[in-house]
Parts: C-alpha cells; sequence; structure tokens
C-alpha cells in the first residue's frame, strides 16, 4: 500500500469515528436552544430541565469503567456498532415519549453511547497510529467532533424557528440510521490481543493508574477544562435568550464562534508540534487564564456578556491546542495497561467533571467557575513541568 493510499485509509477511518463522536455529542449541543422551550413545554422546574443535561452527563460517565474493560475483552467494534444503535434508538424516543422519567432515561442512553463511542474510538486511534499520527489524528478528529457544539447550537435554533424541538431528536435518529452502515463496513477491529476480564486485576490498574502522576497531571487539566465548559453550555442558553433576552439564532451564532475558536486551536496544534513542542500546553494553559480573567470583567457593565463570550472564546482557543496532547501524555503512560482500561479511566473521570460542571452552575456564575478552573490549569501545568523535571 502507497503512503498516499496508506493517507486516505488513516482520514477515512479519522473522519468515520470523529462522525459518529460527533453525532453523539449533537444530542447535547442541538438540544441547548431548545431548553427553554422545553421548559415551557414540558412544564418543567428550572432544575429539572438543567437535569436533562445532567443526565446525559451521568450517562457519559458511568459506564466508562465498565466499557474499558469490556473492549478489551471483547474488542472496540461491538461497542463502537453498539454506541451507534443505542443512540438511533433512544433519539426515536426522545422525540416521541410525553413521560418525562422516560425521557431521562434515554437521555442517559445517550450519553452511555457516547461513553461507548469515545472508548472505542481513541483506543482505535492508539492502536492504529504511533505517537506523532495520533495527536495529529486526534486533533482532526477533536476539529471535526467540535463541529457538532459549533453548529450544533445553531442548527438547532434553526430547527426550532420552523418546527419543535422533537424534530431535532428525530434528525438525530434518522442520522444514526444512515452512519451505521459505513461503520459496519469500513472501521476494521483494532485489538490484537483479547484481555480476559479479572475483577481484581482491573481494580488493581484503576487505581495504578489514578496514583500515577504522569497520568493524572493532563487528566486533571483537561478535567477541568472540560467542566468549565460545560459549565457555560448548561448556564449560555438561559443566559443569552432569558437573561438577555436575545434570540435562539443569536445563541447559536454565540456558540458557533466559540467552537470555531476551538477548531482554530486545534489547526495551530501542527505548528506548535514542528517549532513549539515543550511549550504547547503552556501556551495553552496561558490563553485559557486570559480568557477567565477577561470574563470576570466589568460584571455591571451593559456589554458584560460582550466580555464574557470573548473570555469564552479565548478559553475555547487554548483548549483546542492542547487537547491532543493531554489525551496522549495520559495514555503514553503505564504501557503495560491495556489502552481500553485507560481510556475508561480517563473519559470516566472526564464526565465526571461534566457532571460536576453542569451541577456547580446552580451554585456559582459562570464567569468564577471559568476563572477558576483556567487558574487552577495553569498551577497544574507547572506542578507537573516540576514533577518532570524531578523524574528526569
Amino acid at each position: 500500500m502507497t503512503k498516499k493510499e496508506t493517507a486516505r485509509q488513516h482520514l477515512s477511518l479519522a473522519l468515520l469515528l470523529a462522525g459518529l463522536e460527533a453525532l453523539t455529542y449533537l444530542s447535547l449541543d442541538m438540544y441547548l436552544p431548545a431548553l427553554p422551550q422545553i421548559h415551557k413545554s414540558l412544564h418543567l422546574s428550572l432544575i429539572q430541565t438543567q437535569f436533562t443535561l445532567t443526565a446525559w452527563f451521568i450517562g457519559s460517565s458511568a459506564l466508562q469503567l465498565f466499557l474499558g474493560p469490556s473492549a478489551d475483552r471483547w474488542g472496540r467494534r461491538p461497542f463502537l456498532l453498539g454506541s451507534c444503535f443505542v443512540f438511533t434508538v433512544s433519539s426515536f424516543i426522545c422525540a416521541f415519549t410525553h413521560s418525562y422519567a422516560l425521557f431521562i432515561f434515554n437521555r442517559f442512553l445517550q450519553g452511555g453511547a457516547v461513553s461507548a463511542a469515545i472508548v472505542a474510538n481513541y483506543a482505535i486511534v492508539h492502536e492504529s497510529f504511533n505517537t506523532k499520527e495520533a495527536i495529529r489524528t486526534i486533533s482532526y478528529m477533536d476539529a471535526i467532533t467540535i463541529l457538532s457544539p459549533a453548529i450544533g447550537p445553531f442548527v438547532g435554533a434553526g430547527i426550532l424557528m420552523i418546527l419543535g424541538w422533537q424534530s431535532i431528536f428525530i434528525l438525530l435518529g434518522v442520522s444514526g440510521i444512515f452512519l451505521f452502515p459505513f461503520l459496519f463496513y469500513k472501521v476494521p477491529e483494532t485489538l490484537k490481543k483479547s484481555h480476559p476480564i479479572n475483577l481484581k486485576l482491573i481494580l488493581k490498574n484503576y487505581l495504578k493508574i489514578y496514583s500515577t502522576p504522569g497520568f493524572m497531571f493532563p487528566t486533571a487539566m483537561i478535567c477541568l477544562s472540560f467542566g468549565a465548559f460545560i459549565a457555560w453550555l448548561s448556564a449560555s442558553a438561559f443566559l443569552i435568550i432569558e437573561e438577555a433576552h436575545k434570540s435562539p439564532l443569536y445563541f447559536g451564532i454565540c456558540q458557533l464562534l466559540i467552537f470555531t475558536s476551538y477548531i482554530a486551536g486545534t489547526r495551530c496544534v501542527n505548528f506548535l508540534l514542528e517549532y513549539y513542542p515543550k511549550q504547547l500546553i503552556l501556551i495553552s494553559s496561558w490563553l485559557r487564564l486570559i480568557g477567565g480573567v477577561i470574563c470576570l470583567l466589568f460584571p455591571s457593565s451593559p456589554y458584560h456578556l460582550v466580555y464574557i463570550l470573548t473570555g469564552v472564546i479565548i478559553f475555547s482557543l487554548g483548549g483546542g491546542m492542547s487537547s491532543g496532547s493531554f489525551n496522549r501524555a495520559a495514555m503514553d503512560t503505564l504501557p503495560h495497561i491495556p489502552s481500553g482500561i485507560k481510556m475508561a479511566v480517563y473519559s470516566f473521570t472526564i464526565g465526571l467533571f461534566g457532571i460536576l460542571g453542569s451541577m456547580l452552575i446552580n451554585h456559582l456564575s459562570v464567569e468564577i467557575i471559568l476563572s477558576s478552573a483556567s487558574a487552577l490549569i495553569l498551577l497544574l501545568c507547572f506542578l507537573w513541568k516540576n514533577s518532570l523535571k524531578g523524574c528526569s
């Protein structure tokens, strides 16, 4: 196989994996502008409405520790295909049910589909590419995946202007039906050796992973970034549409700008890897801190929303620069532990911070959460560098 054919095959694989992940994330992002409408049409309290987001995050994290070892035992494909199937069915149920309990349960299943897709996707990437190729591939996947939160609110807002919020879930279900056959025929099984499920060994591996600084430093930084971002997503619809009295379309445009900034960050990775590989994470951490500080500026100003949006855009740019590096740095530790288990711990921990972010927004302002998270990320960055110097 020639280099061009190999590159084309790798790109095709990345597109399909990113397509599935982006689709599952759309069940969060296209849904955001519909929150005020669901709040009114289903006669829910504000806490009940926001719990429809929290249920998604619980599903996306609660199953990770089970799915990782299972994928190491039975392979990546069953969980890749299963995630697409479950997501499709649960999307249609969310569209047509009138029961709040059933709606919440299927939001949980949609989150579970995300967790299965993530465990399978990144294990496939790490088993298919070397370190530099994996970082680049993850950056490409992130750039594609981030299109879902970039265009999701915009598309969701457009649908709401014409049809009801139920149409969002119908579109997601139809998209799942379309994607499934491509995943079935195009994505190979990359697990070379099956690992039997040994609960004692799995728990030992989990404890080892959580006690390894080389794994926990990058994981903690991505967790703080993700949790802060989820706090923004949970609050943004009410902040922009309800409090600032802007239209759902205006909300969609704001989110588009924020996630376009994230994509720009992922596109800077190749340049930074080439010329400033050692400074990449530090540069991204300073950008996040600048964004967090801007969010705090002039709280009583009539233009405070502009400051918040500017801060989130800069915070997002820093996040896009470092996501692939954090992921690979965590996965490169403890090479004797299967990738599925490490990816499960990584995704599970990130998911917990997603839940935390969606709950904290009921008690703290989004400005405080973003600025505090960015300061902690920079602190962890320096501590991580010092720990690496100590090891060398």
